[in-house]
């Protein structure tokens, strides 16, 4: 968060104390001069590859290096996890496209939804929200609405997720 985003007494106090950013990026692609490289705060990547050759303009940047075991050719999310865990985090906010939000989903990892959608209707190739591969709709991942309020032309959706054995 930004100082001038704040607009609250010792707004640069608070600035300051910056939440650390994870990228997972299993074949690490993301490298400088990106612009997360720049923002302030503490950056993590997380990655498979080992190559530490291609780590060593990450860590000029700035930036620290996770190396993570595998899951299905991507960074073992449980695995992930369990690492923000022993660093003592107890709250992760992602922001993620479709694939990652659907593999949070589907491994069991999603306790909050925050969703805003536009009044708008995309065609069936648009992208989706999650990348889900369900095609029954018995298959539904059911969802249970603790709020929903209008922000401006859109809508906030806050929902949790209902696991099957929480039935």
């Amino acid at each position: 968060m930004r100082a001038s985003e704040l607009n609250l007494p010792y707004a640069d106090l608070i600035a300051l104390r910056q939440p650390l950013r994870v990228v997972l990026d299993s074949r690490l692609r993301l490298h400088p001069p990106a612009r997360i490289f720049s923002q302030p705060g503490p950056l993590m990547i997380a990655t498979l590859n080992d190559e530490q050759k291609k780590w060593e303009a990450i860590v000029q940047a700035g930036a620290q290096i996770l190396h993570l075991p595998a899951k299905d050719q991507r960074v073992d999310l449980h695995a992930l996890m369990q690492w923000l865990t022993d660093q003592h985090c107890n709250e992760v906010l992602v922001e993620a496209g479709p694939t990652l939000a659907g593999a949070f989903l589907k491994a069991g990892l999603v306790d909050w939804l925050t969703i805003y959608m536009a009044p708008s209707l995309l065609g069936s190739s648009a992208k989706p929200l999650f990348d889900l591969p369900l095609e029954k709709m018995k298959e539904q991942l059911r969802l249970d609405i603790r709020d929903i309020r209008a922000v401006g032309n859109d809508w906030r959706i806050d929902a949790e997720p209902i696991r099957v054995n929480d039935h």
